[in-house]
């Protein structure tokens, strides 16, 4: 795991997550994979690995947010919060596509994310998870956290972000 110092004021439930795979607890991991492809929230046996990190007075979109990256994270428990993977998915999708021969195949992909309204939202993210881990490419998992959490944003700050890490600097580095 590439691991360095966590944010400052970082998400409680992310440093849970990274201790999780830290000590490998597979059955802590187990049920937090079960959360994949349900509603936030809708599965008893993550509660005591989510509810317990969310702060007091969190909006329902953070609470959702932490529980979909918990599902996500036990299914690619590889993290980076550091270069080159630093900024966000963006930046995790553009080192994927200088790994692979077909771009064509990944842009679209990628397009197909950035276009995700909140409700196939998860999903979409648990085939791209899957795509980066079957590379080896980490998540910055507390950049993720922030970014689904602001989905809906008026002007679509993240998506645009996003393509920024992924297309203005594609292949220059």
């Amino acid at each position: 795991m590439m691991r360095s110092k966590s944010p400052t004021n970082s998400p409680k439930i992310i440093e849970h997550l990274l201790e999780l795979a830290d000590r490998n607890d597979r059955g802590a991991l187990a049920v937090l994979r079960q959360g994949l492809g349900k509603p936030p929230g809708s599965v008893p046996g993550m509660y005591r690995h989510v509810q317990t990190y969310i702060p007091d007075r969190a909006p329902r979109e953070y609470e959702d947010a932490a529980y979909m990256v918990a599902a996500l994270f036990a299914t690619h428990t590889s993290h980076c919060d550091g270069k080159p993977w630093d900024t966000n998915l963006g930046a995790s999708f553009r080192w994927l596509a200088k790994k692979v021969d077909n771009l064509e195949t990944i842009e679209r992909r990628f397009e197909v994310l950035l276009g995700s309204r909140r409700e196939v939202l998860g999903e979409r993210l648990r085939h791209s998870v899957s795509l980066l881990k079957s590379h080896d490419i980490p998540i910055n998992w507390y950049q993720l956290l922030q970014d689904i959490t602001s989905w809906n944003r008026p002007g679509r700050p993240i998506q645009r972000s996003w393509a920024r890490a992924f297309w203005s600097q594609a292949f220059k580095e």
